[in-house]
């Protein structure tokens, strides 16, 4: 008898062991849910929401990419421009708040200070849904000068010559230290020439830009002389051309 109360006392007590670990997991399991029952959980309506409004800020993403273009301004607005470009197609520019407008010699203006027919360049974000520029910077472009015809007169002190076109007309070109001058005798290769080589009556091909500080002139960037080309008859000069020794150009032909 004494055996079997040893053995109750001894299960009661395993059985007690067991309840101190049994009861504190149920209370934190409970706890647990109880805590996740609060939090409001991600619906299937809320989630394709959320898809949505990535999807359209991605495609607006899309929708812009960093552009500039070139044209000749045909309308100004006060926030607006239209300009046809290059290849004539009529393209819109939109301006705002932090759009910077330069002239031609670097200084800011306002969008009010562009003339209507001057060719300016707009650089900004290009909208391919509304095809508008929003332009954060605009300039007024030098469009590059091409003349041909021969030279009127030279002016070595002041580096100019008058060069005589078509239709009796004279434009004053203006011989800096960058502009670069080449020289070709008949079925030759151009060759590395100068502004002294330049005489009266030389057939020459000017390119170049407008001179900021005289409209009247052209500042040369490069002139092609051609020596010993017949004289074009549609060019009048208004001075007889001087013979001159001829000059031994001694530079290597362009390659």
């Amino acid at each position: 008898m004494k055996i079997n109360i040893k053995i109750y006392f001894a299960i009661l007590f395993v059985l007690i062991g067991l309840m101190s670990f049994i009861v504190p997991s149920t209370i934190e399991a409970q706890s647990n849910a109880s805590s996740s029952a609060s939090v409001s959980p991600t619906t299937p309506a809320n989630e394709q929401a959320i898809l949505n409004k990535i999807k359209k800020e991605v495609s607006q993403m899309n929708l812009v990419e960093k552009r500039g273009i070139m044209g000749t301004i045909v309308s100004i607005g006060s926030t607006s421009i239209t300009i046809n470009d290059l290849q004539n197609n009529t393209r819109f520019i939109d301006a705002d708040e932090i759009t910077k407008f330069y002239d031609l010699n670097g200084n800011t203006i306002g969008i009010s200070d562009l003339p209507k027919g001057a060719v300016i360049t707009a650089l900004g974000l290009w909208n391919k849904d509304s095809e508008h520029l929003l332009a954060r910077y605009i300039n007024i472009y030098a469009m590059p000068t091409y003349l041909t015809g021969e030279i009127a007169s030279i002016d070595r002190v002041n580096g100019t010559f008058m060069l005589a076109v078509s239709g009796n007309t004279q434009h004053k070109i203006d011989v800096e230290a960058f502009t670069k001058t080449y020289s070709s005798a008949l079925g030759a290769n151009f060759v590395r020439s100068g502004f002294s080589k330049l005489s009266e009556g030389d057939r020459v091909i000017i390119y170049g830009y407008p001179s900021k500080t005289d409209k009247t002139m052209t500042i040369a960037n490069r002139i092609l002389q051609f020596d010993g080309a017949p004289k074009d008859p549609a060019i009048s000069l208004s001075v007889s051309p001087t013979a001159g020794p001829s000059a031994t150009i001694t530079s290597k032909p362009i390659k």
